[in-house]
């Protein structure tokens, strides 16, 4: 696979990637409710993935980046995130797929353009 991002991955972490998932996400406010099947909560990912990540195309703002969360056994009632990761052009964010994190979006952005991955390592 021939991605920038795989490469870059490899050379900051010096992890070895065995499966990528990509996908390529364009999401309007408005289906916000419809679009986030985990809720605006926070969620882990798959078991499958040992890394997630997002990349954001279009938004440059905090209100429209990533959350993280503690990793207490109760934090289902944590509503403010220890960490906010802003959007910003090209960034990318990764992360530890089993730690609790959600998306952020301000409902006055019309979209949000977004590359979220999952990684399997070897």
């Amino acid at each position: 696979m021939n991605l920038k991002i795989i490469d870059n991955f490899y050379d900051e972490t010096g992890l070895i990637i065995d499966n990528v998932k990509i996908l390529f996400r364009k999401i309007y406010s408005s289906e916000l409710e419809h679009v986030f099947k985990y809720g605006l909560r926070p969620h882990k990912d798959s078991v499958n993935s040992d890394i997630a990540g997002i990349i954001h195309f279009n938004a440059f703002s905090l209100d429209d980046g990533t959350g993280i969360f503690s990793e207490f056994e109760n934090n289902n009632d944590q509503i403010e995130p220890d960490i906010i990761i802003g959007a910003k052009p090209n960034r990318c964010v990764f992360y530890n797929s089993q730690i609790p994190h959600r998306p952020l979006q301000n409902k006055k952005t019309e979209m949000r353009i977004v590359q979220p991955f999952f990684i399997k390592l070897k």
